[in-house]
Parts: C-alpha cells; sequence; structure tokens
C-alpha cells in the first residue's frame, strides 16, 4: 500500500562519519518511469450564460486528448556501516509549461534500522502524502474523480482560467497538502507491528530552490510564499490479518506558521493549515472499500487553491470522498464518489457581480462520481475507462466571467496505462 521509510538525521550524521563508509565507483542509476494517454469526451457542460463566457463549456471544446509521462532515474547502494544511501530523479518531460517544472520530484534517502532521512522536492518528500489515504474506488492510473491525473472535466473553471473555488481536481481532493514541490526535509519511522508516522519541515511551500551550475537560485528565499516554516506529521497503521482481510488507516495534518502575500506583506492571521483522516479495508474475494476526508482552514492562503470567492479572510473547506473495488483476475471495477464544500465571501464579497441575495457569505460546492475500470493486457501494461459526472455550485447571485454558475456534465474516457 505504502512503504514506510527509514533513518534519523543523527544516524546518518554518525554513521556517515564514523563508519567509514565507502562506495566505489558511486550510486549506478537506473530508468522507470510510464506513459499514460487517454481520450475524453463531455456531455452536456450546462451552465448560464456570463459575459464573454460562452455557453456549455465556457469555449471550451466538448473533447480532448490527453499524455502523461515520467521518466524516472533512480538507484541505490548500502555502505560498509550499513546505511542504504538512494537517490531519485523524476522528469515530465511535458509536464509543465516552464522547463524548470518539469522536474517532478529529486530527492536523496539515508535510511537504516533507525527509520530514513530524506532530503529534497516533489509530493514524495512531503510526510503527509506518505500517510494520506486515499480512497479506493478508482483502479486507473489516469481517472477518478479524486485528483485524477487525467481530468477532463470543466467543473471550477471559465473560458479564461479558474474561477471560484479551484478546479474540480483541486477543491474535490482530500490529499492536498500546503507545500506543493517544495523542498524539505523528512523524517520516516520503521514500521512498529505496522505503526509508522512521519515528519517534514518545508521553509518555503512550491520553492524547489535549484541552483549551483543550474544558474539561478542564488542567496536566500523571498518572503512571498502564502505558506512559510510548514510542519507535517502524519501517521498510518497497516496490517494484514490473513485470510484476505487488511487494514490501512491514517491522518496528519500541516501548518504554516509564517506566511506573506506576493508582496510581501506578513500574514499575521489565516495561516493555512489542513488536517486529513482516512481508512481502506480490504475483503477476502477482491474487494477493498474505504474513505478519506480533509479539512482546510483558511484554504484562501491555501497556494493550491485559486480561491477568487474566498473573500478577504478566514474562509475554510472540506472534502470527503467513499469508494469500493472489485478485481477478479485481470479485470478491476471501481466506484467512488466525492463532495466538497468551501466558505466564500467571507468578511467581504472581492469578486464581480452582486453578492448573493444580498448576503456575502456562502458556500461553493463541488461533487463527482466516477464508475471506471481497468483490464491488465500484462504486466505492467492497462487498458483504463471511466464514466463520471461531475457539478461545480458556486454561491453567486450574478454570473460574470469571474463567478460562473452552476455546471455540471457527464464524462466519458478511455485510455492505457504503461509503466517501464
Amino acid at each position: 500500500m505504502k512503504k514506510a521509510l527509514c533513518a534519523t538525521t543523527a544516524l546518518v550524521a554518525a554513521g556517515l562519519a564514523a563508519g567509514q563508509a565507502s562506495a566505489d565507483g558511486g550510486i549506478k542509476l537506473g530508468l522507470s518511469g510510464y506513459y499514460r494517454g487517454s481520450a475524453g469526451i463531455l456531455i452536456g457542460g450546462d451552465q448560464v450564460a456570463t459575459t464573454n463566457g460562452g455557453q456549455g463549456d465556457f469555449q471550451r471544446t466538448s473533447g480532448g486528448f490527453r499524455q502523461e509521462v515520467r521518466i524516472n532515474f533512480k538507484g541505490e547502494t548500502t555502505l560498509d556501516n550499513g546505511i542504504t544511501v538512494s537517490v531519485l530523479v523524476g522528469l515530465n518531460p511535458n509536464g509543465a509549461a516552464n522547463t524548470s517544472g518539469r522536474l517532478n520530484r529529486a530527492y536523496a534517502d539515508f535510511s537504516g534500522k533507525y527509520g530514513d532521512v530524506r532530503f529534497g522536492q516533489g509530493s514524495p518528500t512531503d510526510a503527509i502524502s506518505q500517510t494520506c489515504v486515499y480512497d479506493p474506488g478508482n483502479v486507473t492510473a489516469n481517472f477518478g474523480v479524486n485528483s485524477a491525473n487525467q481530468d477532463f472535466t470543466n467543473a471550477g473553471l471559465s473560458n479564461n482560467g479558474t474561477k471560484g473555488v479551484a478546479t474540480f481536481e483541486t477543491a474535490d481532493a482530500t490529499c492536498v497538502n500546503l507545500t506543493g514541490k517544495g523542498t524539505s526535509v523528512d523524517y520516516f519511522s520503521p514500521s512498529f507491528g505496522g505503526f509508522t508516522f512521519g515528519v517534514s519541515y518545508t521553509p518555503e511551500g512550491s520553492v524547489t530552490n535549484s541552483s549551483g551550475s543550474q544558474g539561478f537560485g542564488a542567496g536566500t528565499d523571498f518572503k512571498n510564499k502564502k505558506a512559510e516554516n510548514v510542519l507535517g506529521v502524519g501517521a498510518d497503521y497497516n496490517h494484514d490479518f490473513g485470510g484476505g482481510w487488511t487494514l490501512l488507516v491514517g491522518g496528519g495534518g500541516q501548518w504554516a506558521f509564517t506566511g506573506h502575500t506576493s508582496a510581501g506583506a506578513s500574514l499575521t492571521k489565516d495561516k493555512p493549515s489542513t488536517y486529513l483522516v482516512g481508512f481502506q479495508v480490504g475483503i477476502p474475494g477482491g474487494w477493498t472499500v474505504g474513505a478519506s476526508g480533509q479539512y482546510f482552514v483558511n484554504y484562501g492562503n491555501n497556494p493550491n487553491f485559486a480561491a477568487t470567492d474566498a473573500g478577504s479572510a478566514g474562509a475554510d473547506g472540506w472534502a470527503a470522498a467513499i469508494g469500493a473495488s472489485y478485481t477478479i483476475d485481470a479485470v478491476s471495477i471501481g466506484l467512488e464518489g466525492i463532495y466538497g464544500r468551501y466558505q466564500v465571501f467571507q468578511n467581504g464579497f472581492t469578486g464581480s457581480g452582486a453578492c448573493p441575495s444580498g448576503n456575502c457569505a456562502g458556500h461553493d460546492a463541488i461533487w463527482g462520481v466516477s464508475l471506471n475500470g481497468a483490464y491488465a493486457l500484462g504486466p505492467g501494461i492497462n487498458l483504463e475507462a471511466q464514466v463520471a459526472y461531475s457539478k461545480y455550485s458556486p454561491d453567486v447571485g450574478t454570473a460574470t466571467t469571474s463567478n460562473p454558475m452552476s455546471y455540471d456534465a457527464v464524462e466519458i474516457d478511455g485510455g492505457f496505462a504503461i509503466n517501464f
């Protein structure tokens, strides 16, 4: 389900200094990764007309093709003192509009019997992500409604970008962190009878701090990130009871102790934090069921949200997911649903249009349901499909390009996933 990683900072420092460890020739890197491709079409996409916003899907096409490519370079060596040193560099060649964003993850691990210390960037470096329990209702690599990898729904979007609370993928997800791919230092405990925990510290959310020969990143960090000095803590319990019964339950939180606006002004209040919990149960006969949830405090200052309707301060939100899946031989089928609700217009309306019914406080809602399936053609090669429904209900009285009205659509997708 997830791997409990191992080491402590003290172990690494003392072991490397006193153990006279050697790794002749350095670490040899191996190659792995995946290629995912998919096609999706939308049926419906109904919403009220907005100024320059168009009808239907906000001047967006009713279908499209998507692809995702990952190339991982990974290697490890065990030193004479028993410490295992490993490194991973993951690239998304087509995964970002700018070249610096195509470095998806890059970190080094120093692991031993007392745990694992990791230093680097990417979502795997967050202790909260290591203990996050996704709902089991998605059996595909491409699709699903809990932070889908290949997302075709236009819920939460307009003709010129993200509007309202956020896109469907961000607002309807239960494993969203505050730090993005910010460079962090993390500790992961070994397993204590199935119980593991992790702790992470990130100075600046979403800051990778690449420097040296790459020619940028000189000096220290700007004070212009919403989430700074972020502490993450997570724990879970993972156990196989035998006879096909398994249990994974976990939770955690993240807290930004400081933060700044883009202009450098301090966030004296309304600093973001988040809390999550979830479980999965494996049942004899190929069944898995579970649920997960997350609560967002001051989500308007969470860098993952494009919260144009959050208001001036103090808006919170939450999302909850539930799902079940069944696998028999090469066929897997999953059913999942998710619902999110977010406070808007807190302490004053800041968007375009009018306050709903003259009341500057309300809630946006976003939800979806997915029936998905996968067929294993061979080791690491799957065909995948999904039928999904998504709905976005912003609490706004007058439709504009900044605040589109209610949107919903049926989504039909097909694709494949190849691991190498």
